[in-house]
């Protein structure tokens, strides 16, 4: 896992996260494993986040098989 990416493991984290996007934007990941466009998706995150400037924007990503 990217350091840069926040997983999300319970609804009141993403429900803080939501709160917390009025004041610095927030982009959420719906990842699956079972899907390849989502595993091609997430390489190109990674690889995008390790070229952004840090603390721009915050990153987090819910996984749909372990966190319905």
């Amino acid at each position: 896992m990217h350091p840069g990416l926040t997983p999300l493991q319970h609804i009141d984290e993403l429900e803080q996260l939501l709160h917390e996007s009025t004041q610095r934007p927030l982009l959420l990941f719906k990842h699956s494993y079972s899907c390849g466009i989502s595993a091609e998706a997430l390489d190109e995150l990674i690889e995008y986040l390790d070229s952004e400037r840090p603390g721009a924007v915050r990153y987090a990503m819910g996984t749909v098989q372990t966190h319905r």
